[in-house]
């Protein structure tokens, strides 16, 4: 799906076994602005996936644009340290996960890739 994460495209990812609101792929925090939003962060264990611990830094985005219908704002995201899994992926920028996912009623239509 496209979405604008502080103002910047970013093509992104519905994740519904993520926890966090928003995950920042190394690809879109390394080569931008938003990287100054995690600079100096302590890294932490921000969740658990099946390569096991993900170490990430918090910060909060100021908006986050969802296919041009949906506006949020602050939005706490997480910018993982790891250099492989999703976070490798070069395709996308970035993950929603149940914290904004929790926010909506959502159906998905995989048969037809469209989510309501």
């Amino acid at each position: 799906m496209q979405a604008k994460i502080g103002g910047l495209e970013a093509k992104v990812l519905i994740d519904t076994g993520d926890r966090s609101a928003l995950t920042v792929f190394r690809n879109f925090y390394e080569r931008r602005e938003i990287g100054k939003l995690f600079a100096g962060k302590p890294e932490q264990v921000t969740g658990y996936g099946f390569g096991g611990p993900i170490p990430a830094r918090l910060g909060r985005v100021n908006s986050l644009h969802l296919a041009n219908e949906f506006h949020l704002t602050e939005v706490l995201t997480r910018a993982p340290t790891t250099r492989g899994g999703f976070n490798a992926m070069k395709e996308l920028n970035a993950s929603i996960g149940n914290e904004i996912l929790k926010q909506f009623s959502v159906i998905f239509d995989y048969k037809n890739k469209v989510a309501y």
